[in-house]
């Protein structure tokens, strides 16, 4: 029994050499190559960025939130940012989400810590998890990038 699954497995595996022979004498290597190329290039490249003059930015109204709102002594956080946008139709997405997207930066900040706000890894949190939000929001649209005008704690 074992015997006869071997050699149906030696079957297959010598048909699938000689298709893949067959295939690469009509084709060419250089032909071949040239293919691999172009698709380990499209699935591995990161998108082009848009051109300059395509590149859009949305302006963030300034906001205000209480940083752990459940301590006593509460501090306010200051913000004010733009939006990066992947491509300029985007701001339909981005003005639609708006109400959504004041309110996810305000709940981030009511649940972090005092200090915490304006260091840099924690600036960096802020800016991936506020862009996995954001794009969830406004989704078929895009933002590429979080910038930051203003971030104080008073």
């Amino acid at each position: 029994m074992i015997r006869v699954i071997l050699l149906a497995l030696l079957t297959v595996v010598v048909l699938l050499l000689i298709t893949a022979g067959g295939l690469f004498a009509a084709l060419g290597p250089d032909e071949i190559k040239a293919d691999f190329a172009r698709l380990k290039q499209q699935y591995t490249a990161p998108p082009p960025p848009p051109p300059e003059d395509q590149i859009v930015y949305y302006t963030l109204p300034e906001m205000r939130a209480q940083i752990n709102a459940r301590k006593v002594n509460q501090e306010l956080v200051l913000f004010a940012g733009e939006l990066r946008l992947h491509r300029p139709n985007d701001q339909v997405y981005v003005q639609g989400a708006m109400p959504q997207i004041i309110d996810a930066f305000q709940c981030y900040f009511r649940d972090e810590e005092v200090g915490s706000a304006t260091q840099a890894i924690d600036v960096q949190k802020l800016k991936r998890v506020m862009l996995e939000r954001i794009n969830g929001f406004i989704a078929p649209g895009k933002v590429d990038d979080i910038l930051f005008r203003e971030m104080s704690v008073q």
